[in-house]
This record gives structure tokens, C-alpha cells and sequence, in this order.
């Protein structure tokens, strides 16, 4: 990443089931499902906590996560914009 943009990292914490069950609906084949789920286990233990801004339940409806993600980074960029 380059540039003056300001990051804001979300993790949205979801079990296997809910995961697999998503990327079955979403027309995932088996064998990329069985790669990303592989993929997650090795990745994400390895991001440290004070990198993550927010963490969400994944629980709630993919449009409802999405709703909330918007939300905040609205309210951030008018922080942003107050604190220049």
C-alpha cells in the first residue's frame, strides 16, 4: 500500500460452518473451499490484536456486516476530516 489513505482493518469473526456455508452459496467449488478454510487456519492466528480496529460477529447477514463496516468508516473519514 502506498499513498496518504488511512487503514482501517475489520476482522469479522466467523466459525468454519458459517464460512463453508457461505462459499457454498456463493458457487465455491469443494476444492476452494477446502484451500481457503486451509488458508484461514495458517493466516489469521498470525494477525496480532492491536492490529485490528474492530472485530465483528459474522453471525449477522453479510448485508448487515456490510452496513455496519459503512457506517464506521463514515464516521472515521468525518473524524478524519475534523482532525486535519
Amino acid at each position: 500500500y502506498y499513498g496518504d489513505k488511512k487503514l482501517v482493518a475489520f476482522l469479522i469473526n466467523t466459525d468454519e460452518k458459517t464460512r463453508r456455508q457461505r462459499m457454498h452459496d456463493r458457487g465455491d467449488t469443494d476444492d476452494q473451499i477446502e484451500k481457503r478454510i486451509k488458508h484461514d487456519i495458517v493466516v489469521f492466528p498470525r494477525i496480532p490484536n492491536h492490529s485490528i480496529d474492530m472485530i465483528l460477529n459474522g453471525k449477522k447477514s453479510p448485508d448487515k456486516l456490510a452496513r455496519i463496516v459503512m457506517r464506521h468508516v463514515k464516521i472515521l473519514d468525518w473524524w478524519w476530516s475534523l482532525n486535519e
